[in-house]
């Protein structure tokens, strides 16, 4: 009998093992099954964040098409316009009679120097054709009637028409 009680405990202890072991296992499982839960969350947060993303893109892609377009137009208006391009001399003007009102696009012609409109209120510049970074190359602005242009170089005016004209 002390035999089998013997037996019978060591199957008792390896039975016990055994089971801890499977409950181990088990609870590893658990885990592994929990961060499978979170990860598969984690993935269809991604992907919901990738089909917003791709959608900011082509929504992107088509208003930089848009601007592209607008841009070319806006190229070609100014293309067209170049033949009623004003130039000036350095000196003081009166824009309403030493140029006419309106939105043009201002560069130098020859040489660098200061571009003031209203005594730099309304614009504060260095034009310059050298590539140099404290000048410009060319500068767009709107003028108005009664505003006043200092320039210490000669300066071409490009007439910039607008979207209605």
């Amino acid at each position: 009998m002390e035999q089998a009680l013997k037996a019978a405990n060591r199957e008792y202890k390896q039975t016990d093992q055994r089971l801890k072991k499977i409950k181990g296992d088990y609870e590893e499982a658990l885990k592994i099954a929990e961060e499978k839960q979170q990860l598969q969350q984690e993935i269809k947060k991604l992907k919901e964040e990738e089909k917003a993303l791709k959608h900011r893109i082509s929504t992107l892609n088509e208003e930089k098409k848009s601007q592209e377009e607008q841009l070319k137009l806006l190229q070609q208006k100014i293309e067209l316009n170049k033949e009623n391009t004003i130039y000036l001399p350095a000196g003081g003007f009166t824009v309403g009679s030493d140029i006419p009102p309106g939105k043009y696009i201002v560069k130098p012609h020859g040489g660098n120097g200061n571009f003031l409109v209203n005594n730099g209120s309304k614009a504060n510049i260095m034009l310059g054709e050298r590539s140099e970074s404290i000048y410009l190359e060319e500068y767009m602005l709107e003028f108005e009637k009664g505003d006043t242009i200092g320039t210490s170089l000669p300066t071409k005016y490009i007439p910039v028409i607008s979207e209605d004209e």
